[in-house]
């Protein structure tokens, strides 16, 4: 198997230097990339030939493997004839692109791709499109309704648009203040939990597992493991209907609280890269909640937020008395009191007989 490209973004929490939350020396980085890229591709023009390894190169741009966030020929019905076609490339609640041929018309590809939406599922539904030619990039921002048009030869003047693919903000997202950052991570812990109530799944394990799922959030994004590693995971290995989700993230759990030394040889690469954890977090076996499609959606929106941008402040209560003082230090563990934050948190994560205690 290739070696996957490792992270390029180191993150920190969010602060002034780095509103959008790549640092100077990343960005020099992938601007020298996006340049190279823009140079090696400016003669390409073949639809059929040429346009997933051109997409391939583009997410390495940003240090990631396109295989492990994106697919090619994504099956989808238009809404307007209710006709069978495929989606160039998705990235599921991301990014989805129409790739044409160098000089073919860009408007009508982004209209093409516009008439596959509606009959998408709507966790899958992207914020950001894309039409191309090679030599052009017509992009609409659905969130915002901003739309623009780029030039190949100006792709590394054009980054502000990208950097959520290196772990940085959406350009929704760019200057929101802290407090915001976090009542949405919150709101998407919530959704999930209501989610996972909703199953049937008992109280006291929903509270230790949604704890587990966390701490996998936070470490995707956090360089506790190779980024996206979990979100990778929930979306190649699970099924859609959500019905293999809860054997599977247990598996995950078991891994996680199994020393290197102590792991099967047969362990596939990319589930080996998940990191020991050395503590009480993933020790008890809890019951295997029965999930849905609804439960897997609400997890898949979850693991699609930037939780390196949340404040450390929320995690605090919920490790310090089951990590060891190293894990906490990787997890950047200068905790602060943000009372708000944690009055809203606290019902989801614990109660009288959870074994996580609160500040």
């Amino acid at each position: 198997m290739a070696e996957r490209p490792r992270p390029l973004v180191y993150y920190q929490p969010r602060d002034e230097a780095y509103p959008d939350g790549v640092d100077d020396m990343n960005k020099a980085e992938i601007r020298r990339r996006a340049m190279a890229f823009s140079k090696e591709w400016e003669n390409a023009s073949s639809e059929q030939s040429d346009r997933q390894p051109f997409w391939d190169a583009f997410y390495a741009i940003f240090g990631l493997s396109r295989r492990h966030v994106a697919v090619y020929e994504q099956a989808a019905i238009r809404a307007s004839t209710g006709g069978h076609g495929w989606i160039d490339m998705l990235q599921p609640g991301e990014m989805g692109v129409e790739h044409k041929s160098r000089g073919e018309n860009l408007d009508a590809a982004m209209d093409q791709l516009e008439d596959y939406l509606g009959r998408l599922k709507s966790a899958d539904v992207p914020w950001l499109l894309i039409a191309c030619d090679f030599a052009r990039f017509k992009w609409k921002n659905l969130e915002t309704e901003e739309s623009g048009e780029f030039a190949l030869k100006d792709l590394a003047d054009n980054l502000e648009l990208f950097w959520w693919i290196a772990g940085g903000d959406t350009p929704q997202e760019a200057g929101l203040p802290e407090v915001e950052v976090n009542l949405q991570a919150t709101e998407l812990l919530a959704v999930l939990h209501d989610e996972l109530r909703a199953s049937g799944y008992p109280d006291h394990d929903m509270r230790e597992w949604l704890t587990r799922i966390l701490f996998c959030l936070f470490a995707d994004d956090t360089e506790v493991w190779d980024r996206k590693l979990f979100e990778t995971f929930i979306e190649s290995r699970t099924r859609e209907d959500g019905s293999d989700l809860g054997p599977q993230v247990n598996y995950v759990f078991q891994i996680l609280d199994t020393p290197d030394s102590d792991r099967s040889p047969n362990l596939d690469e990319e589930l080996a890269g998940l990191a020991y954890v050395n503590g009480d977090l993933f020790k008890r076996d809890l019951r295997t909640p029965a999930c849905n499609e609804s439960v897997r959606d609400a997890l898949r929106r979850a693991c699609r937020y930037n939780w390196g941008k949340v404040s450390p402040a929320i995690f605090g209560s919920l490790f310090q008395n089951v990590m060891q003082p190293a894990e906490r230090r990787q997890l950047g563990g200068h905790y602060t009191t943000e009372a708000n934050i944690l009055r809203t948190i606290r019902p989801l994560l614990t109660g009288p007989h959870s074994s996580v205690h609160p500040e």
